[in-house]
């Protein structure tokens, strides 16, 4: 392993970069991954590693990816979700989709050595988009170990009435399936309960059958609360879409690694990890179908505890951190750097970044291009400009001139009288 250290460069705390961030510790060593926010990014701090920006994209760093091709310190890009067809009309959605937002994620990813992400259908998109980047198709992580530490803290439950749950984030369309499936079992199978973890619709919240949890910010204590729900099936709906067909298998990974036997729509990325009736069931998203695979599993207990055992032997297999860290590591030792490391390349960075930030992209454009001397020029005359504007300075200033002025009369007049 070439590199000791790991820069992960990240816009916002989200359940993706958790992941991501407990993998890249374990392929650095344990406490040699630094998690940071894209705000706080400096020259130091880019140069003490190898760097991996995670689905960046705020405008007001489009400058960046660029600056640190042309100044020598290469990167890796990290993007497991296809922005470019994002669908919705939401908060979320409308960022994503503004002229602004995209133009920053392809600088990105055209200056980035390679991108990382986990979907061959992505990789493809993103080829035929930029057919000069590389992709790099790197296996998904989930921590099996982690789940191995919860399991012990958790006591075994008794078997609860049959209860159905999803965990994970609003979905308007899948949600307003759901709605569909869980009112016609509230009717048939009244028993049945179901319980959401994260997102839910007013309306699912609003039936007799349903209970809600609020979302955990903390990713262990999310796997913890899901496992201790001892919950008989899971729900992964998903509409087929370019948006959706680019996504990993997050929901079976989750679902699989705490032992859930679970319920997946027969679209990508599902049916590329899911053998039906043997690690999850796998049917069309329409009502009538949804409606049958859960009351067939609630019913069928043998069934059940296979899915449950083939589905954790899988996602140990094949995205266990033990099982997945040298092919990451491979990749990574791939990206080196004869980067600047001056004090003038720290400085310029910083004004560089300053400009940048406050909207004056030209200063910050000449200033990219500047020699050491004239950076070095150019801080001492702020500094002493700063200087000079400090009330107490400028009184002091005067006085000494007064007393020069006094001083240098006086000599005068002595040299005359003499």
């Amino acid at each position: 392993m070439s590199f000791s250290k790991i820069n992960f460069w990240i816009e916002g705390d989200i359940s993706t970069t958790r992941i991501v961030s407990r993998l890249l510790n374990d392929v650095s060593g344990e406490g040699n991954c630094d998690t940071r926010l894209l705000s706080t990014v400096g020259w130091s701090s880019l140069v003490s590693g190898v760097n991996i920006f995670c689905r960046s994209c705020d405008p007001r760093y489009a400058w960046l990816p660029t600056y640190l091709r042309e100044h020598g310190i290469p990167y890796a890009y990290y993007l497991d979700d296809n922005f470019w067809k994002i669908t919705g009309s939401g908060e979320l959605a409308r960022y994503y989709k503004s002229a602004e937002v995209v133009m920053s994620l392809d600088a990105f990813v055209e200056n980035a050595s390679f991108v990382i992400t986990h979907n061959k259908t992505f990789a493809e998109f993103i080829n035929r988009r930029f057919p000069d980047v590389k992709c790099e198709l790197l296996p998904v992580p989930f921590d099996t170990s982690l789940i191995r530490k919860i399991a012990k803290k958790l006591a075994v439950k008794p078997a609860r009435d049959a209860v159905v749950g999803y965990a994970g984030g609003y979905k308007e369309e899948e949600f307003a399936l759901l709605q569909e499936v869980v009112e016609q079992l509230g009717k048939e199978r009244p028993e049945i309960r179901f319980e959401f973890i994260g997102g839910v619709s007013d309306e699912l919240r609003s039936l007799n059958n349903v209970q809600w949890f609020p979302g955990f910010s903390d990713y262990s204590q999310f796997l913890e609360f899901k496992m201790a729900r001892n919950w008989s099936v899971g729900l992964a709906p998903l509409m087929e879409s370019q948006f959706n067909a680019s996504k990993t298998n997050n929901k079976f990974r989750e679902y699989g690694g705490c032992g859930i036997s679970a319920i997946y729509s027969n679209t990508t990325p599902y049916v590329e990890c899911v053998v039906s009736e043997r690690s999850g069931l796998l049917v069309d998203n329409n009502v009538a179908d949804w409606v049958e695979a859960i009351k067939r599993l609630v019913d069928n207990p043998q069934l059940r505890e296979t899915i449950k055992e083939e589905s954790f032997k899988y996602v140990e297999l094949n995205h266990s951190h033990e099982s997945i860290i040298p092919a990451w590591r491979e990749a990574l030792d791939r990206i080196s750097h004869d980067s600047e490391r001056l004090m003038s390349s720290r400085i310029r960075f910083n004004y560089v970044k300053h400009f940048h930030l406050s909207g004056m992209s030209r200063v910050a454009k000449r200033m990219e291009g500047a020699t050491a001397t004239s950076i070095y020029g150019f801080v001492l005359k702020g500094k002493l400009k700063s200087l000079l504007n400090r009330a107490p300075v400028r009184k002091l200033i005067k006085a000494f001139a007064f007393v020069a002025l006094i001083a240098a009369g006086l000599y005068l007049l002595k040299a005359g009288i003499m």
